[in-house]
């Protein structure tokens, strides 16, 4: 699935790889690809890259650029798709089992709008025992350089987030991806010149084991969080 998921960024929406080898997003492909439900929904899912690999029986996506959702239909078009803000989900309440949240929290706050609404309008539509997984990136890591302590600080993180979701959510967060890209960059000459079947059965799996940690939360360069909604 690895070259699966950088063939797809190329192919779909080449701008929005971050030239950052199997960044937190290569995991999160991976992890909706066990979905096994009905309905997943995408908030912010931009071109649909991460959409195409959930194996759900309906696949929303949601996204407020109406360019990039014609994109996401071209390229998955037995999908549906709707041009909506993320602090006003027009779904009712308690509906997807799966809801994934791609950086779209900080993006939000970046940006000037209502970050915590959009948590709050995300947590209205889960359903029971849902699963959602959100990540973003971890501006206080080493990996992070031009911005100031102030932009840094001022810059939301994991913790922040997880407020919102403690209370009724187990939650699960770990850091991702401390390493130097250039030790990324050879992982990736090896890896792509492995047949998939081997990728997929042998190093696939310990790779994104290698690249996640709690360790990882306050170097890593993002951070991955799952949020399980209790019974």
């Amino acid at each position: 699935m690895i070259r699966q998921v950088y063939d797809t960024f190329m192919k779909v929406d080449p701008s929005s790889f971050w030239r950052n080898w199997f960044d937190s997003r290569f995991y999160i492909a991976y992890l909706s690809s066990k979905f096994n439900s009905k309905l997943v929904l995408d908030i912010g899912c931009s071109a649909g890259v991460l959409l195409n690999f959930t194996q759900a029986e309906q696949k929303i996506g949601l996204d407020i650029s109406f360019s990039l959702l014609k994109i996401a239909k071209k390229h998955n078009p037995n999908s549906d798709f709707i041009c909506a803000d993320a602090t006003k989900l027009p779904f009712r309440d308690n509906v997807f089992p799966n809801i994934l949240a791609v950086q779209i929290f900080q993006d939000l706050k970046g940006l000037g709008k209502d970050w915590e609404r959009s948590i709050l309008e995300t947590k209205r539509v889960a359903g029971k025992n849902c699963k959602i997984i959100l990540n973003g990136n971890n501006k206080m890591s080493k990996h992070f350089k031009g911005y100031t302590i102030e932009e840094k600080r001022s810059y939301l993180n994991y913790s922040q987030q997880a407020e919102f979701f403690k209370n009724e959510y187990e939650i699960k967060v770990e850091g991702y991806d401390p390493h130097p890209k250039w030790l990324m960059f050879g992982l990736k000459k090896i890896l792509f010149n492995i047949p998939d079947i081997i990728n997929e059965k042998i190093f696939e799996k310990s790779l994104f084991n290698f690249l996640r940690s709690k360790r990882y939360l306050k170097n890593g360069r993002s951070f991955i969080m799952i949020c399980k909604r209790r019974s």
